[in-house]
């Protein structure tokens, strides 16, 4: 854990179970009733994760009777950024925002009991947070007296070529919310690290389920630590991120379709925009030359996520090998040329074939 500081455990089956008990233990300890997330943030798809993520206003549709306690605050991503503002003008306004304007005119401060924060904003794009943004959360949650969440279900376990996202940014959150990589795929297992003041005297802080901590979850995860360490996964997976880091690097000026690239280690987005042929199209808009990049890589052999967003994410194997690292990007780029240079843009995705690798 980082710092060596969260040693209390609590099992769950699921992240989106996980993100659910760090949100009810936290408003339990602090005893208090809202918690604070962010704009395009994506924890969990239950009824409750779903409310408490920030990630599309149609996401909610039918379920507004349940928005209850849980304010959303802007977040700063590096693309769209309101008018006049530099990105780090915006980080400022994001942090102001998350001080000042909400105790102010939202809830006050003293009834907020958390901040849930994913190290990087994985599900919502992949976008990349600063280390300023990141550490000034973490100061304006010692004033306030909040607690800060880390969502690590992603972007923990060696998918930032760290092992856990808030690595990067040498920030100790006050409890952190593991999931996905921690049994390697076999069988399910998350749960929650935090302090023991936090979940050691906390009766009301029920939690966990049937099949949490089962023994052959446990057995999963043991053994995955135990390959991590036996196998440098985390060293591996620092020389793929800095390969994909030199090859992603001069997209931006080399093809017009592409607006931005972004990565966190293993953790990679690029985002696109529509040419200058169809930039004023009503028939187009930028997430279909996303969704055609995607569809070309597809069809030869490359596995990436494109939603409805204008943004190609991308979180590979950590433990892949090079070479193949190295075909996967080879095809991407060949995916982006053939857009460039034309192709038809597609609206849907197309029949995933066999023999693909997943990127």
């Amino acid at each position: 854990m980082p710092g060596q500081e969260l040693p209390r455990f609590t099992y769950e089956v699921s992240g989106t179970e996980a993100v659910e008990s760090a949100v009810h233990t936290a408003l339990c300890f602090k005893k208090r009733r809202y918690v604070v997330s962010f704009a395009s943030s994506f924890h969990g798809a239950s009824l409750g994760t779903k409310m408490i993520s920030g990630y599309t206003s149609e996401h909610n549709i039918y379920m507004e009777p349940w928005d209850g306690s849980v304010v959303k605050a802007p977040y700063p991503h590096s693309e769209n950024i309101p008018a006049g503002m530099s990105h780090e003008q915006y980080v400022e306004y994001c942090l102001w925002h998350l001080d000042s304007h909400i105790p102010e005119y939202i809830v006050p401060s003293e009834n907020i009991a958390a901040v849930l924060i994913e190290p990087g904003l994985a599900e919502g794009g992949n976008w990349i947070p600063s280390g300023n943004f990141i550490k000034g959360i973490r100061k304006i949650c010692d004033k306030h007296g909040w607690l800060m969440i880390a969502d690590e279900v992603l972007t923990g376990l060696g998918r930032t070529a760290e092992m856990w996202g808030m690595d990067h940014y040498k920030v100790i959150p006050d409890m952190l919310i593991v999931g996905k990589n921690l049994s390697g795929g076999i069988a399910p297992c998350a749960g929650v690290a935090t302090r023991d003041e936090i979940l050691g005297n906390n009766p009301s802080a029920s939690s966990g389920s049937t099949f949490a901590g089962t023994p052959a979850g446990c057995a999963a995860g043991l053994k995955t630590l135990e390959i991590y360490k036996r196998d440098k996964v985390i060293d591996h997976a620092k020389k793929l991120a800095q390969i994909a880091k030199l090859r992603m690097e001069p997209w931006c000026e080399k093809y017009s379709i592409v607006s931005e690239t972004r990565q966190l280690g293993l953790l990679m987005g690029i985002s696109f925009n529509l040419p200058d042929s169809l930039a004023s199209s009503d028939k187009y808009d930028d997430s279909f030359v996303a969704r055609t990049v995607r569809d070309y890589m597809l069809r030869n052999g490359v596995w990436a996520i494109c939603d409805s967003e204008s943004t190609v994410r991308m979180y590979p194997a950590l433990n892949m090998n090079e070479n193949v690292f190295r075909e996967a990007f080879d095809i991407i780029e060949d995916a982006i040329i053939t857009v460039e240079s034309g192709s038809e843009l597609v609206g849907d995705y197309p029949a995933i074939p066999t023999g693909v690798t997943g990127f």
